[in-house]
């Protein structure tokens, strides 16, 4: 396997990880309280992991990955309260996405 190749494989699986962390934080966060911006975000990074395995490529990685872009920002708007998990892990995700 080539550099490239290798890089985005590490890529690829370190973003599912970090995808499959952020939905079962949001998950755990719906079950306390039944946000509908919660539940659109589950669903959101749900529909991108379901299709993960089938990318070969990076573009079409970053084309997958691009709806979640901002998505904690704009639950950000929503609320006064900043320092939940399932934020900080949103931003995680959107940090490795940005560096694709």
């Amino acid at each position: 396997m080539n550099t490239v190749n290798s890089s985005f494989a590490r890529q690829k699986i370190d973003i599912k990880k970090q995808l499959q962390i952020t939905i079962k934080s949001l998950r755990e966060k719906y079950g306390v309280d039944k946000e509908d911006t919660v539940i659109d975000d589950i669903k959101r990074y749900s529909d991108c992991l379901a299709d993960f395995d089938a990318i070969l490529s990076i573009d079409d990685l970053k084309q997958c990955l691009n709806p979640l872009l901002n998505c904690a920002r704009g639950y950000m708007e929503t609320s006064s309260q900043y320092e939940q998990s399932f934020l900080y892990e949103m931003g995680k995700t959107e940090k490795l996405i940005k560096h694709l």
